[in-house]
C-alpha cells in the first residue's frame, strides 16, 4: 500500500492509500510515501517539490485587560516597575523629579481600569521613558507594545 495525493492547480486536493497496481480516479497523483515531512491537503506541488500552505498571518490585540497588561511583563520587570512606583529602587533610588514623571505616566497608564491600549499615545509615552531610562530595551519595548497574538 502507498499514500497518493492529487494535484489540482499544483495543490494537494486529496490523499488516499493504494496499491501502486489500482487504477486511480482520473487527475494526477504523485506517491508521497517517501516525501519527509508527508504532505498534507493544502499542501503545494511544483517542479517536483511538496511545500506546506504559508503560516496564517499573526494578529495582535493591543488592547489588553489590566490583567492582561500586567501579565505581559516579566516577573523581574514588573517587580522592578513596582520598587521604582514605591521609590523603593536599589541600589539607589531614582532622583526626584524623575520618580514623579514615572509615577505619573504609571498612574494614568493604570487609571483606565477597564483595560489599556499599549498602542495609544499615553502607552506609547510610558514605553519611551522606560526604555530611554533603561528599564527596557527597544526591542522589548516593541514586543510589549505589539499586544497579544490572537
Amino acid at each position: 500500500m502507498s499514500r497518493f495525493a492529487l494535484i489540482e492547480s499544483e495543490i494537494v486536493t486529496r490523499i488516499i492509500v493504494a496499491h501502486i497496481s489500482d487504477t486511480l480516479p482520473a487527475g494526477t497523483w504523485i506517491i508521497i510515501d517517501s516525501e519527509i515531512p508527508k504532505p498534507s491537503i493544502g499542501w503545494s506541488y511544483s517542479g517536483g517539490v511538496f511545500s506546506p500552505p504559508p503560516a496564517a498571518p499573526v494578529t495582535y490585540r493591543t488592547d489588553l485587560s489590566t490583567t492582561e497588561w500586567i501579565s505581559s511583563w516579566t516577573p523581574g520587570e514588573w517587580s522592578t516597575l513596582r520598587k521604582a512606583y514605591d521609590g523603593d529602587l536599589t541600589p539607589s533610588p531614582m532622583p526626584e523629579n524623575e520618580w514623579e514623571i514615572f509615577v505619573h505616566l504609571m498612574d494614568v497608564i493604570r487609571a483606565d481600569g477597564g483595560g489599556i491600549d499599549v498602542a495609544s499615545t499615553k502607552a506609547n509615552q510610558f514605553y519611551n521613558y522606560l526604555e530611554g531610562k533603561g528599564f527596557i530595551s527597544a526591542a522589548r519595548k516593541d514586543e510589549l507594545q505589539e499586544g497579544i497574538a490572537e
